[in-house]
């Protein structure tokens, strides 16, 4: 599945005049790019090391541009999509309407495409190292214990060496 998706986004990302042809369908592109988040994230939510490191920070990348991509070309269907989400992952659906919101922002800054590729493979990719906890949080009905706050606490560093870990450049 993923070869076709890919496949598609990249004679997409080289003829962008396709978007505007019948038959493009940006719907089940997010709806797709959510599934795949969902798969990407998986390894960091059962807190497992991934079988390729190299391998899932190249599908990151590649997943990264294709929401930059989605976002540039309607803005509105993104919008739309990140409404619906399903939140049944708070951390999936978090990190893919983040990457979003960064690169709308990015792109009305006028951000260098460079700057704003790395801002958005790092809105990916927050939070990476406590996505468990992240995704506890988001269903808890309670405050914040003393044990969940301490394991917070440093979360950034030890996200940033974990990714390094993986070779990511982010």
């Amino acid at each position: 599945r993923r070869g076709g998706l890919m496949a598609a986004v990249q004679r997409a990302m080289t003829f962008p005049e396709a978007v505007a042809k019948p038959g493009f369908d940006p719907f089940w592109l997010w709806q797709d790019v959510v599934q795949q988040a969902a798969r990407l994230l998986e390894w960091g939510l059962k807190r497992r090391e991934p079988a390729n490191p190299s391998a899932l920070m190249s599908e990151l990348t590649e997943l990264v541009s294709l929401i930059e991509f989605l976002t540039e070309q309607d803005t509105d269907v993104g919008i739309f999509e990140l409404m619906q989400i399903d939140m049944s992952s708070y951390v999936v659906a978090h990190h893919v309407q983040t990457v979003f919101l960064c690169g709308l922002i990015a792109n009305k800054l006028g951000l260098p495409e460079a700057r704003r590729h790395s801002l958005c493979r790092a809105a990916f990719t927050m939070n990476v190292s406590e996505m468990p906890l992240q995704e506890t949080l988001s269903r808890q009905v309670g405050p914040i214990t003393a044990t969940q706050k301490t394991q917070m606490t440093g979360h950034g560093p030890r996200s940033r060496a974990l990714l390094q870990h993986f070779g990511s450049r982010t």
